[in-house]
């Protein structure tokens, strides 16, 4: 029996306890500020470095608007840069060729014996050389002197079968990486690199950073056949890439690390920053009803309030990312099922709990006027009386145009970056004259051998990654594996294995990336080195902000002496957070070993 003074000391716990949460949740309603945009970026102005200042030039042979001109040309503006570029070496002067960086360039500009011919005479006089793809096998098997330029000793197959790649550790940023399936299930979803290549063995010195691998175990890694490799030729050195890798923005990080070998160090700005986002977040009104009821048991709010919104915040909690949500207040507006402004509050106020950012997408089905699905979208948010600026919008390549008016009235006027399917364009660009373009790097679900080495080169090349899957695809299914535990799964693990490796680069809102973006095109920089100490120094850099740069060293580490902080991404390749205009940095060696480019 419970005596009148213990029920009491318990009713006045209850009470309190009561009082407690209570108190707890008014202050989280009234200290959520959930009607501001926390990462909204001011509308000004892009400003681009200026390109005939640039300390190096780099020299391309070739068809300037063809995929390896248009690699080479992303190449020199994001690493600062100046490029010159001509249809063939007959056309190049000889002392612009002397005052190159480095030559790239593509088969279709070697014409000749003579053209080959040039290539070693310049490689004598120190010149190096990128071959950014490669003659067929036939042509190099008729041409000693393409075997020359390319340090090949031996064809010993003209077609041999691999049953893997390996990406040797060192040469881009995330490891060694090692492509070869499981099991069936493995080769059907990620294996899309090419399973028969040409099997080069090559001349004594030559190094090499990826090679095919085959069922025979017993063939030593340096007879294996090369894929991407280095050689020596003359006092220069010739790099030779076979296959297709340089087609895309892969050949970008491959170009930052074939300079990395090329010197003693090399130090070139990134953007630093990590999106992840969802488009299409379309948890507002009640869609395709039926579907969801055969699917989910319940109408596509409950579906999203209920599963999707928990899981995303699950994975986010697991991999650390800064959330991104695209608003789709209706994905079809014919159904006559309008979006509720209660559930527009509802998740403004759970964003801002998670730190996230609120952006807006400008997808669709049913209406084909831009404009008429902006007023409705509008009108979703006057009725919930929300003053919430977006600063970001996603939108297909498709569609980008139709909606540039959309994007000059409120309330989408505040938005300063585009995001959506530009990869093949670029990576990052200024968009007219205030807006910045920000590509989708993955969605998160796929994730195939070739979009892996991908994604490890745009991490070398610009410690950038951006993350967005479409919830579109849930909410409209177009076939059995469109079910969200499926995606979900997929998704995680993906997200949670294969980025680990950059979790030294920053955690971003789409917006805050694209004042990284901002900074990044303004800048320009120099560097020089002395003894053992590195100076650099930074031009057009937004005041206060801080600019990255990526360092990469042979055994090498760098000490601090002013202007700049340092973490340790992987052996042998730190972010450098440059913090003044002037940076000094001294080598210091790890290992007290002499390193040499002939080693």
């Amino acid at each position: 029996m419970i005596s009148k003074r213990r029920f009491f000391i318990l009713i006045m716990m209850m009470f309190v306890l009561l009082f407690m949460f209570q108190f707890t949740q008014v202050v989280k309603e009234n200290g959520n500020t959930y009607d501001t945009n926390l990462y909204l970026q001011k509308k000004e102005n892009i400003k681009m470095s200026e390109c005939q200042k640039r300390q190096k030039t780099v020299l391309f042979i070739g068809k300037k608007e063809g995929k390896y001109g248009k690699v080479a040309a992303q190449w020199c503006e994001y690493t600062k840069r100046r490029l010159v570029t001509f249809g063939s070496l007959s056309e190049c002067p000889e002392e612009t060729a002397k005052q190159s960086e480095i030559i790239l360039i593509q088969k279709e500009a070697v014409a000749s014996d003579a053209d080959l011919d040039q290539v070693l005479s310049y490689t004598n006089q120190g010149i190096s050389f990128v071959f950014c793809n490669l003659p067929d096998v036939h042509t190099i098997a008729m041409s000693s002197r393409w075997r020359k330029v390319l340090g090949i000793r031996q064809i010993r197959q003209e077609a041999v079968e691999l049953t893997g790649v390996n990406l040797f550790d060192g040469f881009l940023l995330g490891g060694q990486a090692i492509y070869q399936p499981a099991d069936d299930k493995e080769k059907e979803e990620r294996q899309d690199l090419p399973d028969h290549m040409p099997w080069y063995l090559l001349e004594s010195g030559c190094k090499t950073y990826m090679v095919g691998m085959l069922a025979d175990e017993s063939v030593k890694n340096e007879q294996l056949p090369a894929i991407l490799w280095r050689a020596t030729v003359g006092d220069a050195k010739v790099f030779a890439v076979n296959g297709d890798y340089m087609e895309d923005c892969t050949g970008i990080g491959f170009l930052d690390a074939m300079m990395t070998e090329l010197h003693r160090y090399e130090i070139y700005p990134v953007i630093n920053a990590q999106n992840m986002s969802f488009a299409n977040f379309s948890g507002f009104a009640s869609e395709n009803k039926a579907q969801m009821k055969k699917l989910y048991s319940r109408e596509s709010l409950a579906v999203f309030r209920d599963i999707i919104w928990p899981g995303l915040c699950a994975d986010q909690e697991q991999s650390g990312a800064k959330l991104t949500c695209f608003f789709s207040p209706q994905m079809d507006y014919s159904d006559g099922n309008l979006p509720d402004p209660q559930q527009l509050i509802f998740y403004l106020k759970e964003l801002r709990e998670k730190s996230a950012e609120a952006a807006i997408s400008l997808d669709n089905f049913g209406i084909i006027d831009p404009l008429e699905k902006a007023k409705k979208d509008a009108l979703l948010m006057k009725q919930a009386d929300s003053r919430y600026q977006y600063g970001a919008a996603y939108v297909t390549k498709a569609q980008k145009e139709a909606y540039e008016k959309v994007l000059t009235q409120a309330p989408f006027s505040t938005v300063t970056t585009l995001v959506g399917d530009f990869l093949e364009d670029a990576v990052v660009a200024k968009e007219g004259g205030t807006m910045t373009l920000q590509s989708i790097t993955s969605d998160g679900i796929s994730h195939t051998y070739r979009e892996d080495i991908r994604m490890k080169s745009l991490q070398t090349s610009l410690a950038y990654s951006n993350i967005v899957f479409d919830l579109k695809q849930i909410l409209w299914p177009q076939k059995k594996e469109d079910r969200w535990e499926v995606l979900y799964e997929k998704f995680a693990s993906n997200t949670n294995t294969y980025w680990k490796a950059f979790d030294s680069f920053k955690k971003t809102t789409v917006s805050e990336a694209d004042r990284k973006i901002r900074n990044f095109l303004a800048m320009d920089y120099s560097d020089s080195f002395e003894g053992n100490t590195i100076r650099l120094n930074l031009f057009g850099a937004f005041t206060g902000e801080t600019t990255w740069f990526i360092l990469r060293t042979h055994g090498e580490e760098p000490e601090v002496v002013e202007g700049a902080s340092i973490v340790n991404i992987e052996e042998d390749a730190y972010l450098i957070a440059a913090n003044q205009q002037e940076v000094t940095l001294k080598l210091k060696n790890k290992n007290e070993l002499y390193y040499s480019l002939s080693d």
